[in-house]
């Protein structure tokens, strides 16, 4: 096998890598963001696409370099013969190092068409980001069921019951959301939201039944009028379930009748 067809086409496979994954680097959401859902392209998350950047790029630095040695003879033959031809020579090199040091001092300082450019890039990253796929604060994934209970002001064991009552297998309390979602065939946000969800839930259920407390004392009249529900089909409904009612009847034996609490028994007689 022939040494420098081998490395010319480690150069050139080592190039279109680069150009797709620098490409696709271009265009993907924010860290914050694809890391939370998890972004993906063709089966490859944000992490693989800039570790296969790096690597083919290490590739390539090393096939240009063995490619310079392999053909050493032939660059200083060319150097020689651009010699020779002085004003040519220098034009070529004074107009490409100028080009280049304009674009470098252009982008460095946010100068148009680059800075319209890396502006292009910026909106086309941001226009991934909506409310419900941002997370609740920087790099949440990497944070533990303990630590999101902290930052968001949840109690720690109701988050961790929430996640289990979810159907999600904690192996290690100590694991990160990421980790998590990935044993768990899920992503961090849909974990946060599940849970998120959840701890609402039993918050309006508790503040529901705080709000209830008392009813017991009440009769069936007082109930409808603070209520607002028909005391006439509440009377109608508590007969058909076997209990005999008054508008002086209290809630309580009522609902203990029933096996619900008063709040509850309340709630029934106003749907």
């Amino acid at each position: 096998m022939k040494l420098r067809p081998f490395v010319s086409w480690i150069i050139t496979w080592s190039f279109l890598v680069m150009t797709w994954t620098g490409i696709v680097l271009f265009i993907v959401p924010k860290g914050r963001v694809a890391n939370w859902i998890e972004w993906e392209l063709m089966g490859l998350t944000k992490d693989d696409y800039e570790a296969l950047h790096v690597t083919f790029m290490v590739l390539f630095v090393i096939g240009v370099f063995i490619h310079i040695i392999l053909n050493w003879k032939l660059l200083i033959h060319y150097l020689k013969n651009r010699r020779q031809d002085t004003k040519t020579g220098s034009k070529v090199l004074i107009s490409t190092f100028i080009i280049s040091l304009i674009v470098g001092w252009g982008t460095l300082a946010a100068f148009p068409p680059f800075s319209s450019f890396l502006q292009w890039q910026e909106q086309i990253k941001t226009s991934w980001e909506e409310p419900e796929t941002k997370p609740p604060y920087g790099h949440a994934e990497l944070s533990t069921l303990s630590t999101l209970a902290s930052q968001m002001g949840w109690d720690k064991d109701k988050t961790i019951a929430a996640f289990k009552d979810a159907g999600f297998t904690l192996t290690n309390p100590q694991a990160t959301l990421d980790n998590l979602a990935k044993e768990n065939g899920t992503t961090p946000q849909a974990i946060f939201d599940t849970i998120s969800k959840k701890l609402q839930t039993i918050k309006t259920v508790s503040t529901l039944t705080a709000s209830k407390s008392g009813y017991g004392k009440l009769s069936l009249l007082e109930a409808s009028q603070k209520e607002e529900f028909d005391l006439q089909k509440a009377i109608e409904f508590l007969q058909i379930k076997g209990i005999k009612a008054t508008p002086d009847s209290p809630l309580k034996p009522m609902a203990e009748s029933l096996e619900v609490g008063p709040g509850e028994l309340v709630e029934m007689l106003k749907e």
